[in-house]
């Protein structure tokens, strides 16, 4: 079962999109924004019922004044740092990470693995396991792709089941890995 007792009000059938991390400059929460304002130009319901929700650490002002001037302050809600990121999975129709450097983000897959498609960039090693179009949108974060493009993808696009999305990750466990680790050592 999801709580949703979270601490700060939604409307009712709201549209809750997730940004999940510390490190919000490298990890694209500005770009993010970005993104949460061409939504609120292009789809009449995220206009009316869309939130941001950054979970994470990191100082609110800018990125705050930065949704003030594309007109979306009031989507954003910053419930700060939380030991548990899995409600705010379940509850997000879609994560978004559009980080300039990830290895591989851990929030990614702790949000497949709760059924929440992943809009992420070429840049996070994790986008390996995103089945583009089905279980989430890889981007080029570069300068010839735009939040306005990515905007555009995610409108057109129809995810799998949040099931099937789960699914999708299922094998990627702890114990999974040391094994492949350990076959490899052994080859």
């Amino acid at each position: 079962p999801v709580d949703f007792s979270f601490g700060f009000d939604l409307p009712q059938n709201a549209r809750i999109f997730l940004f999940l991390g510390s490190g919000w400059e490298r990890k694209g929460l500005k770009t993010t924004i970005h993104f949460i304002a061409e939504l609120s130009r292009n789809d009449p319901s995220f206009r009316d019922k869309g939130r941001l929700l950054v979970v994470g650490d990191g100082d609110s002002r800018p990125y705050l004044q930065e949704a003030a001037r594309l007109g979306v302050a009031e989507k954003l809600i910053f419930p700060g740092v939380v030991s548990d990121p899995s409600n705010f999975c379940r509850i997000s129709e879609l994560m978004v990470l559009p980080t300039s450097y990830d290895p591989f983000s851990n929030a990614t897959l702790e949000a497949l693995a709760c059924g929440c498609p992943v809009l992420t960039s070429v840049a996070n090693g994790a986008a390996e396991v995103i089945d583009h179009g089905r279980t989430g949108l890889v981007i080029d974060n570069s300068q010839e792709e735009d939040p306005s493009v990515w905007a555009e993808k995610f409108l057109e696009t129809r995810f799998d089941l949040r099931e099937s999305i789960a699914e999708s990750v299922a094998g990627m466990t702890r114990e999974a890995e040391l094994n492949r680790y350990e076959e490899l050592l052994n080859e």
